[in-house]
């Protein structure tokens, strides 16, 4: 059957997902190329430890002057790396492919999954990748963009779901109304056989998709809209670290590689 507008461009960044995620040859612009760190993150492994504890002044101060200088040294290789005719061609407007809620987790970054994200995807990140927080955000994406594609992308060893299975109560009221409305979703996992945060991540992702099929229905029966639901591996948990899992496509389960889970549900639904 006929695919719609929406399905063959999801589709088709489905298909570049696969190229950059798993081949590692991008088929849109040129890639810029990151030089190497003159900087480094960090010195040794307590410098992280000690955020967990707060750092004293001094250290705040030489941490913040050498991202500066890195950020710097980043940004000007990636001017070097893009002709002007390249911001040329997206300074005036914006044409994104995805709508995509992503958790604000630091370790987990646009580039697993899109080599080239520049006016690709329009990106709402949170703790715990939620949509209802961000509502205003997604209906822009949605409704103002006109991306066919949203995608709910929570991964693996998310800190927001660990702390929404746990007593939070001691939070500031603004992160206890985050972690309540993501326990809404995942209140079920505690009776899990097995490992509890995966599962309550993936229910998570799960009560995501099942909002926005709610809030999104005209479109999704109009087929202007495929809502997808995926999980990130930052930790192996599912299997190969880094790797992407597409877990349903406007609700149903997803199955084989991401392009034959995309045509099988298009097929189906027309």
């Amino acid at each position: 059957m006929k695919k719609s507008a929406a399905a063959l461009i999801a589709l088709s960044l489905f298909t570049q997902v696969w190229a950059d995620h798993f081949i590692g040859e991008p088929a849109k612009k040129p890639v810029a190329t990151k030089s190497t760190k003159v900087i480094s993150k960090s010195t040794t492994n307590d410098t992280h430890a000690t955020h967990e504890d707060g750092i004293d002044a001094k250290e705040v101060q030489e941490v913040v002057r050498t991202l500066l200088e890195q950020m710097n040294i980043d940004n000007a290789v990636y001017m070097r790396t893009h002709e002007s005719s390249f911001f040329t061609s997206i300074k005036d407007k914006q044409t994104p492919r995805a709508t995509v809620i992503m958790c604000s987790d630091s370790r987990v970054q646009t580039p697993a999954i899109d080599a080239t994200p520049e006016n690709d995807l329009f990106i709402i990140r949170n703790i715990g990748n939620q949509i209802a927080s961000n509502d205003g955000s997604v209906q822009y994406g949605v409704h103002h963009l006109h991306t066919p594609l949203l995608l709910v992308l929570g991964h693996t060893r998310c800190g927001a779901i660990k702390a929404a299975l746990s007593d939070y109560k001691d939070e500031s009221p603004a992160i206890r109304r985050e972690l309540d409305s993501l326990g809404l979703g995942i209140r079920d996992v505690s009776r899990v056989v097995g490992d509890v945060w995966l599962a309550g991540v993936i229910a998570n992702v799960n009560a995501q998709v099942g909002y926005a099929l709610t809030q999104y229905a005209k479109e999704i029966h109009e087929g202007k809209l495929v809502v997808v639901g995926a999980v990130y591996d930052l930790a192996g948990d599912m299997g190969a670290p880094g790797k992407l899992h597409i877990l349903s496509i406007n609700g149903k389960p997803a199955k084989g590689s991401l392009v034959e889970a995309v045509s099988s549900h298009q097929t189906s639904s027309h």
